[in-house]
C-alpha cells in the first residue's frame, strides 16, 4: 500500500485517461480469451507448427 500512496504522490500515474467503449470490449475479450486458455506462448506455437504443420524453425 505504501508503493501505491508513493506512486500517487510522485504523480507517476496518469489518472485522467478515458476508456472508449471499443477498449473496453478489447480488454473483456482478453480477459476471456486468457481464461479460456486460448492465449499461448511462443515456444507453444511453435510446438504446435512443428507438430500439427511441419514447420521448421530456421535459425540465420
Amino acid at each position: 500500500m505504501e508503493k501505491v500512496k508513493r506512486i500517487q504522490k510522485n504523480n507517476e500515474i496518469d489518472e485522467d485517461f478515458k476508456l472508449t467503449e471499443e477498449d473496453i470490449q478489447a480488454l473483456l475479450e482478453s480477459e476471456e480469451d486468457i481464461r479460456e486458455g486460448r492465449v499461448y506462448t511462443e515456444e507453444e506455437v511453435y510446438e504446435y507448427l512443428k507438430k500439427e504443420c511441419g514447420f521448421e524453425e530456421q535459425n540465420n
